[in-house]
């Protein structure tokens, strides 16, 4: 259409805004109580038709119903919806259209209707100033009781007459379109960047993250290599004890008491190990008394015999003093045995200091396998609770898959029905005829309602294809988006829906039911149109409002 949103029907595309323009025109602007909203009416039918033809979409329209009044509009504040608008600001404008009434005017009661300028509909044959619906759900109702003459009275005061030039209308309506398509340009500019910004910040966030792996990696290394020469150094300790005993027991044996620590050196090093056959003065293996080999005794690199520690300790440096004992052992090459001993007599730990260890070890590690078989047990029980969860909401989907499939599948058959019985009887060609007119209607009124996002016409298809792409948010307030392909066949609206495919947003698994409740909607609002004696209207527009407000909320 020559004109974005335009609602005429019937007119030739382009010809109806200039037959408008070339008009005369005279409209009344009033201020509300909430100078933030606009009321204007048109002076009388004629100027009505103008007003129907350049509304904006954020107008709303008010009528007295079942009588012929003014055509007042409510023009919203940007971003609000017929929802937001005050109480008292309804009244303002049910008040000075009851007002603008001949016949309302008179009665005390009177049942005022109003709806969004985009839902209504202008068709061929209709007289000036009549209007009809593209659906009726969207009409509100409100009673007036009585005549309030204070608010007319206010209203009246601040009555002014403005753009009486078709041509102006039709000029701040465009004027109204390139702004609000300059806003959505910087919209999706500036989302672009916040995005890119996003994902600079992300990019840095896992850089950052990556480093602080690595040194992990690395510092994870350094105390591996410590945990190993910890480790190391405890099987020293704990076969130096070993050897110690057995070296305490043996002699104690034989001298029948125990046996001093001076003369522990000479215990190991001495009477109770020979150097190899293959020795050569002390540089060699040890063995013990009873021909076990033990790694442990190897010497050192430099050469010496068991005699220099015997002689050390007999002159007194003996296990007086750790460091000066494990040189000496070093300097007799007696090996890492001889070193470790050094260090378990100068600082040993007595036996109920090793038993109190011991038990708190076992506590810990009692108490870490306790927690483990907790954790695991509630990682069991959490896991059977989504298990049964999840097997719960396969068996409510099953059967709403079952219920939408057998309602879109009596839907059809009933349709095909009554289709086939209106070409025996020769009324189907009438209505196939008007079908094409409300196809375009309808692609119309989408366009302007979804605007740009959401409504895409594929030009080059036919018969008619458009996608839709509906954005809305899930159960936890997730956003999500969920795209339509239709296509108009020649028995929509009047017979038969629309052929629907589902794009995206919808998993394979639930896409039967979604494309089945749809249909379905579409075959209850015939068959509810069919029963009121009322022409079929469309269901596309009921579709995206299904799929954001019932479909998503539950997904």
């Amino acid at each position: 259409p020559a004109h974005p949103g335009y609602p005429l029907r019937g007119l030739a595309r382009g010809s109806a805004p200039r037959d408008l323009e070339r008009a005369c025109v005279m409209v009344f602007y009033f201020t509300c109580s909430d100078p933030r909203y606009v009321i204007y009416m048109g002076r009388d039918k004629h100027e009505n038709e103008h007003l129907i033809a350049y509304g904006w979409p954020e107008d709303l329209w008010f009528h007295v119903d079942s009588h012929s009044s003014a055509h007042v509009y409510l023009r919203l504040p940007k971003g609000e919806t017929i929802d937001d608008v005050p109480d008292e600001i309804v009244q303002e404008c049910s008040q000075l259209c009851k007002a603008n009434s001949i016949e309302g005017s008179k009665l005390s009661h009177v049942r005022m209707i109003y709806t969004p300028w985009a839902n209504l509909k202008k068709t061929e044959g209709m007289a000036d100033g009549q209007v009809g619906y593209h659906s009726r759900g969207a009409v509100r109702h409100t009673m007036v009781e009585h005549r309030v003459n204070a608010v007319v009275n206010r209203l009246n005061k601040t009555k002014v007459e403005m753009h009486n030039d078709p041509s102006e209308l039709a000029r701040l309506r465009r004027e109204r379109d390139a702004a609000e398509a300059a806003e959505a340009r910087r919209t999706r500019e500036e989302s672009k960047a916040a995005v890119a910004a996003e994902e600079k910040a992300a990019r840095r966030e896992r850089a950052e993250e990556e480093a602080a792996a690595a040194l992990a990696r690395a510092t994870g290394t350094l105390y591996s290599a410590e945990s190993l020469g910890a480790a190391r150094a405890a099987a020293l300790h704990a076969d130096a004890e070993r050897q110690i005993a057995k070296a305490k027991k043996k002699k104690g044996e034989r001298r029948g008491g125990g046996v001093a620590d001076a003369s522990l050196v000479d215990d190991l090093f001495g009477d109770l190990c020979l150097a190899s056959p293959g020795g050569g003065g002390g540089g060699g293996d040890w063995l013990d008394d009873d021909d076990e080999e033990d790694p442990f005794w190897s010497s050192g690199p430099s050469g010496g015999s068991s005699s220099a520690a015997s002689a050390a300790a007999s002159a007194g440096e003996g296990f007086g003093g750790p460091a000066a004992v494990a040189q000496t052992w070093r300097d007799a090459s007696l090996g890492v045995l001889g070193e470790e001993v050094a260090r378990v007599e100068a600082g040993r730990k007595s036996a109920g200091e090793m038993e109190r260890l011991t038990e708190a070890a076992h506590e810990r590690k009692a108490a870490a396998k306790s927690r483990a078989a907790e954790a695991a047990a509630k990682k069991a029980e959490a896991e059977a609770k989504a298990a049964e969860a999840v097997e719960a909401k396969r068996r409510e989907l099953h059967g709403q898959r079952e219920q939408a499939a057998e309602a879109a599948a009596s839907g059809a058959r009933a349709a095909q029905a009554r289709l086939d019985a209106d070409r025996a009887a020769g009324l189907a060609g009438a209505a196939l005829e008007e079908n094409e007119a409300a196809q375009e209607e309808e692609l119309m009124v989408l366009e302007a309602v979804l605007g740009e996002e959401g409504f895409e016409r594929e030009e080059e298809a036919a018969p008619p294809a458009f996608r839709l792409t509906v954005a809305g948010e899930r159960a936890r307030g997730e956003p999500t988006a969920v795209q339509l392909r239709v296509t108009f066949v020649v028995e929509y609206p009047s017979h038969l829906p629309p052929r629907l495919e589902i794009v995206d947003g919808v998993a394979a698994e639930d896409a039967p039911l979604v494309r089945d409740s749809l249909l379905a909607l579409f075959y209850a609002q015939r068959e509810e149109s069919a029963a009121a004696g009322e022409p079929a209207e469309g269901v596309v527009h009921r579709w995206t409002e299904w799929v954001k407000e019932e479909w998503m909320p539950s997904s």
